[in-house]
């Protein structure tokens, strides 16, 4: 069962790169630690429309999750325990932020696939 649903996820996250942009994957190297991760479309060449965000983890704890757009909050998730979550939004910009603050978290995991439409 376990190789099925790994063969599934790659199959799908292949079929959305290869109509879309390419997909980037991000992990937070520590879960407990304040962080932003800078998202960056790898090609500029045509403008995105779109910009999809799926989180996916484990936190033992709670945390809060921000999408920001012009240094200005967008979007925000608050998580903990399993954490699966999608941000599907509308943006035509080449650069968003995702800003992660543990609340009180001691130890998980949390990764998250970017993917700038066009």
């Amino acid at each position: 069962m376990k190789v099925f649903n790994l063969v599934l996820a790659t199959v799908l996250l292949f079929s959305l790169s290869s109509c879309r942009s390419q997909t980037q994957l991000y992990r937070l190297k520590d879960v407990t630690e304040n962080q932003q991760l800078l998202l960056r479309k790898k090609s500029i060449a045509k403008p995105s429309y779109g910009l999809l965000i799926m989180g996916q983890g484990y936190l033992e704890g709670q945390a809060r999750i921000a999408l920001l757009r012009g240094g200005n909050v967008y979007q925000t998730e608050v998580v903990s325990g399993n954490v699966k979550f999608q941000w599907r939004e509308q943006w035509q910009d080449h650069e968003a932020i995702i800003r992660y603050q543990p609340r009180s978290v001691t130890e998980g995991n949390l990764r998250f696939s970017v993917t700038f439409l066009d």
